[in-house]
């Protein structure tokens, strides 16, 4: 029985493509909502706080979504400043179910002001309700010491 209950487990997981860190990730209520918007992404985080930092730091972050759509995700393009080092895998395709990722590095000494810093973008992927790419914004905070 317990070699039964291991393999449908084991089946259950590797075919719905999604890891058992991410399903503790993203809540099934953060998957039906973005589904009931008509979302195909669902973000751990969509900002991330970075607390007091020292001016002139490098703070890193990872921003991690869930595929929630029946497509294969593509990146179009990224907006972000110049405070902001973007690292990222250009040819990602991201299957249904699957995670994805790209991550930050904030060069602090860039900045003056202590405004949420936004990072916005498009996937190939097409929104059936604006006719266009989809396009996405996420943001991390900070304030100085």
């Amino acid at each position: 029985m317990y070699r039964l209950l291991a393999l449908f487990s084991f089946l259950f997981v590797g075919f719905s493509g999604v890891s058992a860190q991410s399903n503790e990730r993203y809540s099934e209520e953060m998957i039906h909502q973005a589904k009931e918007a008509g979302e195909i992404l669902v973000f751990e985080q969509s900002t991330i706080p970075l607390g007091s930092i020292e001016k002139g730091s490098f703070p890193e972050m990872t921003f991690r979504f869930l595929n929630i759509s029946d497509e294969v995700i593509e990146y179009s393009f990224f907006d972000v400043c110049s405070c902001s080092q973007l690292e990222y895998d250009e040819d990602a395709k991201i299957k249904p179910g699957e995670e994805g990722s790209f991550h930050i590095v904030f060069d602090s000494k860039e900045r003056e002001d202590e405004e949420p810093v936004e990072i916005n973008f498009e996937l190939k992927n097409n929104d059936k309700r604006v006719d266009m790419g989809y396009f996405y914004t996420v943001y991390y905070t900070f304030n100085f010491k």
